[in-house]
Parts: C-alpha cells; sequence; structure tokens
C-alpha cells in the first residue's frame, strides 16, 4: 500500500540473530502503468545494530539490486481529412486522432505533421499550439506539444491546409508523425513511433 513513486523506506525489527545466514523477505509489486521516463527499478536493503555489541567492523551491510522494468507506452495514430473538395484554392482540414495504450505513461508527447507539396498551413482552421507560421511552404515540419499523457488518454488535433494554384494534379499524400523524447528515445522504439498518411484524389483544375 506504499506510494507507487518515488523513494519508499520499510523498516523491520529482527530482534537477537543467531550466527550464519539468516533470511528474510521483502517483496514489491511494479505499479501498472509504470511512471513515465523509468527504465530501472533499484532496490536497496540495510542492516544495522543498535551499537550494544560494538561497532561492526564489516562493511558489508548495504546491499542493491537493480532490475531493467520491461514497459512501454503503445501510441495509436490515425488520421482523416474533412471531405471537402480537393482543388486549388480549397482548405482541409485533417483531424489527428491519438490514443496511449500499454503498461507506462508517457510524457514529452509530440505531434509532427509536414507540410505536402502544393500546399501551405493554415494556423487559424488548426488547433492552437502548433509551431509552424501561418502560410508555411511546402516542406515545412510542423510541430504541436502534448505534454504528458497517461495510459488510457486519448485526444485529438485539427491541421490544416491551403492548396496552392500550382497543387500538382494526382494525389495529395499527407503524413502525421508522434513521437516521444526525454528519457524514452523511442528513435530506438520504431514499434512505438507510428505513422498516419492520409491521401486524396486532387479535383480537376478549371
Amino acid at each position: 500500500g506504499a506510494p507507487s513513486a518515488g523513494t519508499v523506506t520499510c523498516t523491520k525489527t529482527i530482534g537477537i540473530v543467531d550466527l550464519g545466514v539468516q533470511v528474510t523477505d521483502f517483496n514489491v509489486t511494479l505499479p501498472s502503468p509504470y511512471p513515465a521516463g523509468l527504465t530501472t527499478f533499484v532496490a536497496t536493503a540495510t542492516v544495522s545494530e543498535d551499537g550494544s555489541q560494538g561497532t561492526d567492523p564489516v562493511g558489508n551491510n548495504v546491499a542493491v539490486v537493480t532490475r531493467n522494468v520491461v514497459a512501454a507506452p503503445v501510441f495509436a495514430l490515425a488520421k482523416t481529412d474533412d471531405g471537402n473538395a480537393a482543388a486549388p484554392g480549397k482548405t482541409l482540414v485533417y483531424t489527428l486522432s491519438y490514443s496511449v495504450g500499454g503498461n507506462q505513461d508517457a510524457k514529452g508527447v509530440g505531434l509532427t505533421d509536414t507540410v505536402p507539396t502544393g500546399a501551405t498551413f493554415v494556423s487559424a482552421q488548426s488547433s492552437p499550439g502548433w509551431r509552424c507560421s501561418n502560410g508555411a511552404p511546402a516542406g515545412t515540419a510542423c510541430s504541436l506539444s502534448l505534454g504528458a499523457l497517461a495510459v488510457g488518454s486519448s485526444g485529438s488535433a485539427n491541421f490544416a491546409l491551403a492548396l496552392t494554384a500550382t497543387v500538382p494534379t494526382g494525389t495529395l499524400t499527407n503524413t502525421a508523425l508522434i513521437s516521444v523524447s526525454g528519457k524514452l528515445k523511442l528513435a530506438h522504439r520504431t514499434s512505438l513511433t507510428l505513422a498516419s498518411t492520409s491521401s486524396r484524389d486532387l479535383g480537376a483544375r478549371s
């Protein structure tokens, strides 16, 4: 019943100990979901006495066990557009829907969306917080910080694009990415970084 985060100290009185090895158990259960950013669990045990027998001459009264924790957030990302006609001069609004599963909370979560060829970023119809200037041209990587997300949380953000007069005919493809920074280095965990791509056929030019 002790707290699930931080350092917790527990004590047990043993009393008189006979010569030889004595064993006592100390069991812990790791919280699920595990706190964000942590990759190890450290358990430290210390034995001490009341000093009535003099000073303990042996410097082996502390034992430390460190274990790697197998825990990670699992993200899902879906991307849909508003269904408006995709033609030069039109504005498309994409909805990026995300959720967090797995057995560990996440921190430093963010979305990244790159403006595709033939489009510019529209801040007025996008969700607040995108790090992207209004009218940012094709090739601009726009980012939105989501901060800390607990397992089971979900949400969505809008990303709007204005199609330019020079947008190429054919298919407009736009890709979004969700990622985590900080202690969890998702660049090495590709299964935890999911890309969602949306394609639209472009309408005929007048």
